[in-house]
């Protein structure tokens, strides 16, 4: 039983990074203007800009602000205000 609850939080976590090694990589192309062809640009563009303010665009973007996309639980409070006011 451990080892499917490890395997899990493994798996988890690897999703994880992989969601924000997606929103960094369509960060670069939008500032730029084209695709990251290393990694060390990626990580000079990274570098140039502000933490807080990189870290609030990531945070938008993984959950579906930037994009237009819903990204919300079902539970969400914000997914539950969205419905209430879209009632007629």
């Amino acid at each position: 039983m451990p080892k499917k609850a490890t395997n899990r939080t493994s798996h988890d976590a690897d999703r994880r990074r992989l969601q924000r090694a997606r929103a960094l990589l369509e960060m670069f192309e939008e500032d730029c203007g084209r695709r990251a062809a290393t990694v060390e640009e990626l990580r000079d563009w990274m570098g140039a800009q502000y933490t807080d303010q990189l870290q609030i665009r990531m945070n938008r973007r993984l959950h579906g602000i930037d994009t237009g996309k819903l990204r919300y639980r079902r539970n969400s409070p914000v997914l539950a205000e969205l419905q209430w006011n879209s009632l007629p």
